[in-house]
């Protein structure tokens, strides 16, 4: 904007008020706080909104501890169709890596993780 003409009655209210009479940008001490508070009040929403998604996924997830040589259905992604889910199996668990990661492996051969 700075050197350019500014067509249209909006955009030259907005360009008077960011100048000063030099053509300098006003470092409104009004509109810095406003933009900050704008932000927290983004950022507080979203960690109370995380915070009831977190609960409402809990209320349903439960744990399921598998041992080596159990049998389990795998729900690998599918690169071509990401919005489409489907269980392969049945899996046998070879080893636990993590709390809920398992190494599984299929009858014909291939290993999933």
């Amino acid at each position: 904007m700075l050197g350019h003409t500014v067509h249209g009655t909006i955009i030259r209210f907005v360009k008077e008020g960011w100048l000063n009479e030099t053509g300098q940008f006003n470092h409104d001490h009004e509109f810095n706080y406003r933009l900050y508070k704008e932000c927290y009040i983004a950022h507080k929403n979203r960690k109370e909104f995380e915070k009831k998604l977190k609960t409402w996924y809990e209320k349903k997830v439960r744990e399921r501890p598998f041992k080596e040589g159990d049998k389990a259905l795998v729900l690998p992604p599918i690169p071509s169709e990401s919005l489409r889910a489907q269980f392969c199996g049945p899996y046998t668990i070879d080893k636990k890596v993590g709390d809920s990661v398992y190494i599984c492996v299929h009858q014909i051969g291939g290993t999933i993780r």
